[in-house]
């Protein structure tokens, strides 16, 4: 039997149309909280990472002042930035309604967020040893 036979003698009944569900979008209240966790956890890997990198440099021969300009970064550049992305969650939780651009604005916020903690720590360390070779 040719494969064109075998088309024509398929039976044919009603199509069955499609019903196009809608993509998940989860209630913003619950991305607030998510990101509230996010942004604590990012605070204390990022504490983390710059005790680890900073005694790393003091024992290869780091000038002395580097802990202390480490533990003003955490407290004045670190701690008001993670805690404003928090409050602006917070807010957004209250008031806004879910939506899918509200779900990416989620995703770059988090990226942000992750990629600031693990890369700042070595960023600011590397950038005295940088300028002593310009």
């Amino acid at each position: 039997m040719s494969s064109s036979a075998f088309r024509a003698a398929a039976p044919r009944g009603p199509r069955i149309m499609r019903v196009r569900r809608r993509r998940y979008q989860p209630h913003v209240s619950r991305l607030a909280r998510n990101m509230s966790r996010h942004a604590a956890a990012a605070v204390m890997t990022f504490a983390a990472l710059q005790l680890w990198a900073l005694n790393m440099a003091l024992h290869l021969g780091a000038q002395g002042w580097m802990p202390f300009v480490a533990l003003g970064l955490l407290m004045v550049v670190v701690l008001p930035w993670a805690h404003a992305i928090d409050r602006r969650w917070m807010q957004w939780g209250l008031t806004a309604l879910p939506s899918r651009s509200l779900n990416q604005r989620y995703g770059r916020d988090l990226f942000l967020l992750w990629s600031m903690a693990l890369t700042t720590p070595f960023a600011w360390l590397a950038a005295p040893w940088i300028a002593s070779l310009i």
